[in-house]
């Protein structure tokens, strides 16, 4: 779904949460606009830290621009800088407008080209081979830790249950502490993002440890949770799942 087919404020809320600006919006691309908020009010660009079905790594306006020129790529380029320098981040009209034609997965790439952000660590659960062209464009993208063409369908359920675990986590962020622009939660001033669709069943969001999830969150310097309802529908192992069920548990396990 792209910005042009929901309205901008649609499930848009800001709360103020653990003492740090939290928004809740259904399209991931919406996460555009309270990120330019805070890199204009901090005054300086922050990390971003992603939990996330799909990796989102898709190159910005791609889906629209497509639609327009094909596979011209030198054109596409073209019209995606011209969208681009159109968009100043500290001007909040400028960001919705700019929002129009982006889709869902094409964000993060927004927002490493306008300066919003300096670096995405991506954990996810749909690719199990990663192109390692995505660090050049300041992207992080961790394999899911099954074979998405081999495993059963069992195997993977109970690896994508344990997003939240703290063992989980703990894997994920050590990598991304050691990679060529490393991310130490304790020291970066990040965004920790979460895409509802990353957990598939109710026993994803009730771990048996989460205090490295806690940890991660209570560090943050602000929270954004995409709810991507539809998403969460379709790729749900627990057909009677519910974003309001997953949004409560999400921000539960934050404080407790």
């Amino acid at each position: 779904m792209s910005m042009d087919e929901l309205e901008v404020g649609e499930a848009l809320k800001d709360i103020h949460f653990l003492g740090k600006p939290l928004c809740i919006f259904e399209n991931h691309a919406q996460a555009l606009l309270p990120w330019s908020r805070w890199r204009t009010k901090l005054g300086k660009p922050l990390k971003l830290i992603t939990l996330d079905h799909h990796s989102d790594t898709n190159s910005c306006y791609l889906r629209s621009l497509f639609k327009k020129v094909g596979r011209d790529v030198e054109e596409m380029e073209r019209l995606r800088t011209l969208r681009l320098n159109a968009i100043n981040y500290e001007n909040e009209l400028d960001v919705i407008n700019g929002l129009e034609g982006l889709y869902h997965d094409e964000h993060i790439h927004a927002a490493l080209k306008l300066g919003v952000i300096t670096q995405a660590y991506v954990i996810q659960h749909s690719f199990d081979v990663i192109d390692p062209s995505l660090a050049e464009r300041g992207m992080q993208v961790l394999p899911t830790e099954v074979n998405l063409k081999v495993d059963s369908e069992e195997v993977k359920q109970d690896n994508f249950d344990r997003v939240l675990e703290s063992d989980f986590l703990t894997r994920q962020l050590e990598q991304f502490k050691n990679s060529e622009v490393p991310f130490d939660m304790k020291k970066d001033d990040y965004i920790l993002d979460i895409d509802l669709d990353v957990f598939k069943s109710k026993k994803s969001v009730q771990p048996e440890c989460h205090q490295v999830y806690k940890e991660l969150a209570g560090h943050a310097v602000a929270i954004t949770i995409a709810r991507e309802s539809e998403w969460v529908g379709r790729l749900s192992y627990d057909k009677d799942l519910t974003v309001e069920f997953l949004e409560e548990q999400t921000l539960k396990l934050m404080e407790v």
